[in-house]
Parts: structure tokens; sequence; C-alpha cells
């Protein structure tokens, strides 16, 4: 069969138009392994990070326990303490229902309580009084 010089004109035409539409993709080509790369690198940095807990102090998980207990309506009597190395990090309830304390992400770990000084001696140093002559 004989084709017209318009036909392979027009194919001629497609063939540059596909051409010219790869040329634009080929940064993409180098471009989306790195966005993958960066996607996974973030990814396991979150869930790594994640994953630490929290310590509780024992009457923090009582009062989480209590609350629990408020907002489920749950009937259960008693709670045991969830321990990683020794450190309290949530609670079981009777009913079933646990709780562990995630550390945020961006969160520093909770510094021990300092020493905290009275109203009274705070009171006293600021106001010393003088005795008259």
């Amino acid at each position: 069969m004989y084709t017209s010089k318009t036909e392979i004109h027009m194919v001629k035409n497609m063939l540059e138009t596909l051409t010219s539409m790869l040329e634009m993709l080929i940064p993409l080509k180098i471009l989306m392994p790195t966005l993958w790369a960066s996607l996974i690198a973030y990814a396991t940095w979150y869930f790594t990070s994640a994953r630490h807990h929290a310590p509780l102090t024992r009457e923090e998980a009582k009062i989480l326990w209590k609350i629990h207990k408020q907002e489920n309506r749950c009937r259960a009597r008693g709670w045991r303490e969830i321990k990683r190395k020794e450190k309290i990090i949530g609670f079981k309830c009777e009913c079933g229902y646990k709780y562990i304390q995630n550390r945020p992400v961006t969160a520093n770990t909770p510094t021990e309580k300092e020493h905290i000084q009275s109203q009274a001696s705070v009171f006293d140093e600021l106001h010393t009084t003088y005795k008259s002559k």
C-alpha cells in the first residue's frame, strides 16, 4: 500500500513531539530517586524516634487510669503498671485497656524534680527585717 506524504509528515511530527516530551522528563528521572530516598530516610527516622517510651510516675498512671474509667464508664476495680527498664511507662486496666506513654518526636527527656522552696522561705529571703537601734 502506498502512503501519502502528509501521513508520513504527520507521523514524523508525532515522533518529534514524543521525543521532546521525553526530553522534558529526563530531570524527573534524576529527581524521583532523590525524592524517594529522602522520603524513606525521613520515615525511618520518624518511626525509630517515636518508639521511645516516656516514663510516668505512679501518680500520673493512676490519674490516667481514673480518666479512662470516667471516659469509658469502666467498671474495673484495679490496674497494673507496665514497666520497661524499671520505669513505669503505662498501665493495663482489668477490662483489657492498655495505655503506654510514648514520647513525642520533638520532646526532650524529662528532668528530675528540682528542690522547690516553700513560699514562706522565698518571702523571708526577699523581705528582711531590720532591727532599729
